[in-house]
């Protein structure tokens, strides 16, 4: 195994402080590089250029925080993502050459010198990853679903508003225990899958937002046939998505599963800015912030957050969850929360347990 490297917080800054000049620099290389050679298939240009961007952000976070072990395990799933879209494999490579180049030409020899490690390690890591996801995109697996899902995960990638609420409201009535098992063992695994299958290629960005709005639409009806939660009262939470995370179906559930239990909650929805976020806290104090993660950048740059909700005079409970959590769990729990990750009914069921244990607290 090649050893991680480790960055200086100068580096760092310097990196971060140059991160548009160096990654216009990377553009304008790899424009020339993909006019030469057939690195990106028959992919849009666009798609190459929004993944620069991303990985100029994600980088910056890592050597910030050097957060190599995260990057080493989120590394096969970005190789998997842009092979599985046509881009060859001699495209990284040359991506993180060209990002040498950019911090030579760009950055003091002290900060460039540190920096170029960090490519120089993928360059290295290079014939590593592509064995463990292979050159090329695998055919297209079934999905792994029961039959009734895979029914009601289709009508959801097709926007058929008709079906989906059809089968969820068959299912369901107006039972809570039931709503409960169809946000948790039908909308988490459907919308699951239908990540993957953007993962593979097989569906494009646009169905995800279709299934999005369609199930959104599925659960928001089926809410609105439920009884009242019959459900002794608890706290006050505050749920959001991670600022700069822009999925809130995850996060929309768990507040779902907090009312059930008697919790008076605020959702703020997907992507709320850290400053705002803070405001609403200190302006209506809660007992507790649940914070959704999907993305792996959102998990690198919620620490500073974190922790400036824990100096809060209010000190409510705080908790995150969510993607992110569940697939890097040994990042996710350096973190400065109280509790990280777990199924949404696990983590409603312990808060709840132990707002009752403080309650009957002398």
């Amino acid at each position: 195994m090649t050893p991680l490297p480790h960055v200086s917080s100068d580096a760092a800054i310097a990196f971060q402080v140059q991160l548009d000049t160096l990654l216009g620099e990377v553009n304008r290389r790899m424009r020339d590089e993909v006019a030469a050679a057939s690195l990106i298939g028959d992919a849009p240009l666009a798609l190459m250029l929004d993944n620069h961007r991303n990985h100029a952000r994600l980088i910056c976070a890592v050597v910030a925080q050097n957060a190599f072990p995260l990057l080493l395990d989120l590394l096969p799933w970005v190789y998997r993502v842009y092979l599985a879209r046509g881009f060859s494999p001699d495209y990284f490579p040359a991506h993180f050459s060209a990002w040498r180049a950019a911090c030579q030409r760009h950055l003091d020899p002290a900060a460039a010198a540190a920096i170029t490690t960090v490519y120089d390690w993928l360059t290295d890591l290079h014939p590593d990853l592509l064995a463990q996801v292979g050159s090329a995109p695998p055919a297209t697996p079934s999905t792994g679903l029961t039959p009734e899902l895979d029914t009601f995960s289709h009508s959801l990638l097709t926007g058929d508003d008709a079906k989906a609420n059809h089968l969820a409201s068959a299912f369901i009535g107006n039972d809570w225990d039931a709503f409960e098992r169809f946000l948790l063992d039908w909308v988490q695994p459907a919308m699951r899958e239908i990540g993957e299958r953007w993962a593979r290629g097989a569906i494009r960005v646009a169905h995800e937002h279709i299934a999005t709005a369609t199930v959104s639409r599925v659960i928001g009806a089926a809410y609105g046939r439920m009884p009242p939660p019959q459900a002794p009262p608890r706290g006050y939470a505050i749920v959001s998505a991670a600022p700069d995370e822009h999925h809130q179906l995850g996060v929309w559930i768990f507040t779902t599963l907090l009312e059930r239990r008697g919790w008076k909650t605020l959702f703020l929805g997907a992507n709320t800015p850290a400053v705002d976020l803070l405001a609403i806290v200190r302006e209506q104090p809660p007992d507790l912030v649940a914070l959704s993660v999907t993305m792996p950048l959102s998990l690198l740059s919620i620490q500073t957050l974190l922790e400036e909700l824990r100096a809060i005079q209010a000190q409510p409970w705080l908790m995150i969850g969510g993607l992110a959590c569940s697939t890097f769990p040994s990042y996710a729990n350096t973190l400065a929360a109280d509790r990280v990750g777990g199924a949404a009914n696990t983590a409603a069921d312990h808060i709840s347990a132990r707002w009752d244990q403080r309650r009957e607290e002398p």
